[in-house]
């Protein structure tokens, strides 16, 4: 039997990626290593995010979220929030 989690459990891994990538523009990293994996995880969170934009868009607006909202949530949490959306797992008035 699968353990059913609640589909926003998986928004604290971007907020997470945020957190990192908000820090390392304050901080100096000195460790390669830590630099490289730094810029992967602010790739992760701009780059990648803003792509997602493409497939999250329609999504959102077939579930009734204004472009605002859709833009917001996806650029902030990426497929954490749209999936569960595609998949109905979320309500339309769940952020």
């Amino acid at each position: 039997m699968a353990v059913k989690l609640n589909p926003h459990i998986y928004k604290i891994i971007p907020i997470g990626g945020w957190m990192i990538s908000l820090a390392g523009l304050f901080v100096n990293i000195d460790n390669i290593i830590l630099y490289i994996i730094w810029l992967l995880i602010f790739f992760a969170c701009v780059v990648l995010h803003a792509a997602q934009l493409f497939l999250s868009i329609p999504i959102g607006r077939r579930a009734g979220h204004g472009y605002p909202e859709i833009i917001f949530n996806t650029l902030l949490y990426g497929a954490a929030w749209w999936v569960p959306l595609r998949q109905g797992t979320q309500r339309n008035a769940d952020n």
